[in-house]
């Protein structure tokens, strides 16, 4: 049987950054008044991001929502002004690691690179 969920190995500063792209992502792409459609997505984005900003060990994510969780992340580092121009690649290989349930160290999102 195929998995449904997969887990998300971050740190706590790994995840503050992951769900602070799918939150602004969501915001961007889903604005409040839009579709039903666009409304239940823009829901399922924010569910995920507390999901995985949650004092869980190991925050379980849905497979069905990898593809736009992956989107999310790279729209989040093309287009957030805040993030370091030397670092968004790094950046967002880093993130897309742990959207394939890679273990990624923490110590790579300190605070130089910290959004908000």
């Amino acid at each position: 049987m195929k998995r449904r969920t997969f887990g998300i190995p971050a740190g706590p500063r790994g995840r503050a950054l992951l769900a602070d792209a799918i939150r602004c992502f969501a915001h961007a792409a889903y604005p409040p008044g839009g579709s039903d459609c666009a409304q239940v997505s823009r829901e399922t984005l924010f569910t995920t991001a507390a999901t995985i900003e949650s004092d869980t060990e190991m925050p379980q994510v849905s497979t069905r929502h990898r593809v736009l969780l992956r989107q999310a992340v790279q729209w989040y580092c093309a287009n957030i002004e805040t993030l370091p121009d030397g670092r968004r690649d790094e950046l967002a290989e880093a993130l897309l690691q742990l959207l394939k349930g890679e273990m990624v160290d923490d110590a790579l999102f300190d605070e130089s690179a910290a959004i908000n």
